[in-house]
């Protein structure tokens, strides 16, 4: 688009992932931002000067953005998703996508057949330590690799997005939230075939219906196993989380 300026619009800003993106947004390029939660929205609009929308539907059609970065609770992204594709609009969304993997499965076949551009923003890929481990150290047949990350606990979610603390609208614990990340970060540094040998999860209840306090799988191929906590959400306000051994 030689001479136009990048019209993007931030649909979902109450996300707690949303401000990870902002240092990277091109200046003067958001032209709309939506969400239910008019407060948020009401302050990303007076920071972007833009206007501000509760329907996102209506945000596209008023704006016709160029890209959008799409955030959304789980059981709502596939919906999202559904209507950016049918829209021709180019996105990135964040995981895990849709509420289970059938809802992701149907979306990716969705896009390959419109061939359309969307993407899911794995970060470790673009991580300078991950990449020095790839090129450093992972060059070789791997015996054994083991980590542990340890994220922030389930109450950093009560503010803006409630809906993590309920599996009926998450889908899930840390194993969809964070394990995603790590299992891809796997496949990325060694770059192999590898096959799902055995996985073990524990997980322990925060309050109502949080699962996976921690998490951990097992991922097995001809030379290798890689085996890591890919979430401990409770550390440090419970004794979960403080290590991870499997």
């Amino acid at each position: 688009m030689t001479n136009t300026k990048l019209k993007i619009a931030l649909l979902g800003v109450s996300h707690w992932h949303v401000p990870l993106y902002l240092p990277g947004l091109p200046e003067n390029s958001v032209v709309a931002v939506s969400d239910d939660n008019e407060g948020i929205t009401n302050k990303f609009a007076r920071k972007y000067n833009c206007p501000a929308y509760r329907d996102y539907r209506q945000m596209i059609t008023d704006t016709r953005p160029d890209f959008v970065f799409a955030f959304a609770p789980h059981h709502r992204m596939k919906e999202v998703a559904e209507y950016l594709l049918e829209e021709n609009i180019p996105f990135s969304i964040e995981k895990p996508a849709g509420l289970n993997a059938g809802e992701v499965e149907a979306l990716y076949d969705y896009a390959e057949k419109k061939g359309a551009f969307c993407a899911i923003p794995f970060v470790w890929r673009y991580s300078d330590t991950v990449n020095d481990l790839k090129s450093k150290y992972l060059t070789s047949n791997i015996v054994h690799m083991s980590y542990t990350f340890v994220a922030g606990p389930p109450s950093r979610y009560i503010e803006s997005s409630p809906w993590m603390l309920s599996q009926k609208t998450a889908g899930g614990g840390c194993m969809t939230n964070l394990g995603v990340h790590f299992i891809d970060m796997a496949l990325y540094g060694v770059e192999i075939g590898i096959r799902l040998d055995n996985r073990v999860l524990i997980h322990g209840l925060w309050q109502d219906d949080v699962l996976g306090v921690e998490g951990g799988y097992c991922l097995c191929g001809e030379y290798s196993s890689l085996r890591g906590v890919g979430g401990a959400g409770g550390y440090p306000s419970s004794t979960h989380g403080r290590k991870g051994l499997l």
